[in-house]
């Protein structure tokens, strides 16, 4: 669930609709575009608008991350699509994909897993996703990491997600329509995409490039990044809220995302 970088936001959106579903009529596919740009623009203008409102660095992230949530969440109540969803908890054959966070989102779920929890169960969480930051590592593409297999660090045991009030833009964007078609999907790659809300994935993916193309123009760090590595370096950094709002550099280093949700 990846997106190109915020330089690259026509092929951003060009690459959305390359996983179109089979049979879609061009009028959608318009239709769908143009949700995309009107969705990132006012993405921007929202960003923009709390940039310029904070005059505290260290809740700057925080207060761009929960505009950009009331966005999506606002976005997913109004899909035309939204009876015909299949998923719920338990149901975690998505949760197989590589996602993609901005820093800010990378940096409210470091704290808000350190407000959930005693240093010492921290410390346990903050192994596991090493852990997986190291897996990842040794996975160079998108198809390799779907052939892994490799479940979120934060999917929990009974099939739920453990930062469920934090989850990313694109996990809150990507609704199945066939829950079967997911599993078959995750058993034998070769099977068809499922079914997805089209509206929702370009309508979330919109929001987050908006916020990645605000805040770069602000001189921040705008980058999207694969979200183990990106946590993780978050959960080392405890005032990485008020260094990345100073313009610092504080995902140096970790995986750029490069691929498009839903992809594979």
């Amino acid at each position: 669930m990846t997106t190109p970088a915020p330089s690259d936001d026509a092929a951003g959106a060009d690459a959305l609709m390359a996983h179109a579903p089979a049979g879609m009529s061009e009028e959608l596919k318009s239709g769908l575009l143009q949700v995309y740009a009107r969705t990132r623009d006012r993405q921007i203008g929202n960003t923009a608008s709390t940039l310029r409102a904070t005059a505290e660095p260290g809740t700057l992230s925080d207060r761009i991350v929960a505009d950009a949530f009331r966005l999506t969440e606002n976005l997913m109540q109004a899909s035309p699509a939204r009876a015909s969803y299949a998923c719920g908890k338990g149901c975690s054959w998505c949760c197989h994909q590589q996602v993609r966070v901005s820093g800010p989102e990378a940096i409210g779920i470091a704290d808000a897993l350190r407000e959930a929890y005693p240093d010492a169960w921290l410390a346990q969480i903050r192994q596991v996703v090493a852990q997986r930051v190291e897996r990842i590592e040794g996975l160079p593409t998108i198809r390799a990491y779907l052939e892994a297999r490799l479940p979120c660090a934060f999917l929990a045991q009974d099939g739920g997600c453990s930062i469920y009030d934090w989850r990313p833009i694109v996990c809150r964007g990507y609704h199945s329509l066939d829950r079967a078609a997911c599993q078959e999907k995750y058993v034998d790659l070769a099977q068809p995409a499922p079914p997805i809300d089209s509206y929702a994935h370009m309508a979330a993916n919109a929001v987050l490039h908006g916020v990645a193309i605000a805040v770069e123009a602000a001189g921040k760090d705008g980058r999207l990044y694969e979200m183990h590595g990106a946590v993780l370096r978050a959960i080392d950094t405890p005032d990485a809220a008020a260094r990345w709002a100073r313009g610092e550099d504080v995902f140096a280093g970790c995986r750029r995302s490069a691929s498009v949700a839903g992809a594979g």
